[in-house]
């Protein structure tokens, strides 16, 4: 299926997800009785400004990935991760190099089950800007506390914290991946980084209190009390 002129959803779903403390990659547990990376699926079809979605999964899950993401009309693709995130993101994107160039990509980690809001505003900016990063303010104190032990108390106005999914016009997002390629760097954090760090403008878009990581079992409860939240 071509991709040419649309805009791909890129969901990661190949983390080992050691910190997860199950037997299970935490992108399969299943959260109310629905695997998490089903939520993500289930957002990016629902969406009318998403045309299609490529999954990325972890070496040992192709076959748990594709019995679920494969029964979705939109999904276009689905590739084996890399060694890093940033690894991951660059095969997704040469993967959708091949089969069509798509206007724009939304790249999205699936243990952010609850990302509907943000993906609207993230897609509403790119129609304006060539990269939209949602971020959420920082509301405690932040302390620095330097190499020499010496402490300092930055600005949290000048900080924000970033959340996925982050939007980017493909060719200059698959451009900045590949000098990160071609350059042997592949210590990026995030796609939003990598891009700034070659050249490109980020446009800060609102994110959400709700658009949480699920990362550790204690992510478990807070997530569960949001579903209830969601369904009253």
């Amino acid at each position: 299926m071509g991709v040419s002129g649309s805009c791909i959803g890129i969901l990661l779903a190949g983390g080992s997800g050691r910190r997860f403390e199950k037997a299970m990659p935490k992108q399969f547990y299943l959260l109310s009785g629905k695997p998490l990376i089903r939520y993500s699926l289930e957002i990016l079809g629902q969406s009318a400004r998403i045309d299609g979605i490529v999954v990325v999964y972890e070496r040992n899950t192709e076959a748990q990935t594709r019995s679920i993401a494969e029964p979705f009309s939109k999904t276009v693709g689905l590739t084996m991760g890399g060694e890093t995130r940033q690894d991951s993101v660059f095969k997704a994107l040469a993967l959708l190099a091949e089969i069509g160039e798509p206007d724009r990509v939304v790249i999205h980690d699936c243990v952010r089950p609850f990302f509907q809001t943000v993906l609207e505003n993230v897609l509403s900016e790119l129609s304006d800007h060539e990269a939209v990063i949602p971020t959420v303010e920082i509301s405690d104190t932040l302390y620095h506390l330097g190499d020499d032990q010496g402490l300092s108390l930055p600005k949290r106005e000048e900080y924000f914290r970033v959340q996925t999914p982050q939007g980017f016009h493909f060719p200059n997002i698959y451009t900045a991946h590949r000098k990160a390629q071609e350059e042997n760097r592949h210590d990026f954090p995030d796609d939003g980084s990598l891009y700034a760090y070659y050249g490109g403008n980020l446009r800060l878009a609102k994110g959400s209190p709700l658009n949480m990581k699920i990362t550790t079992p204690m992510d478990i409860p807070i997530a569960k009390a949001f579903l209830r939240l969601f369904s009253d």
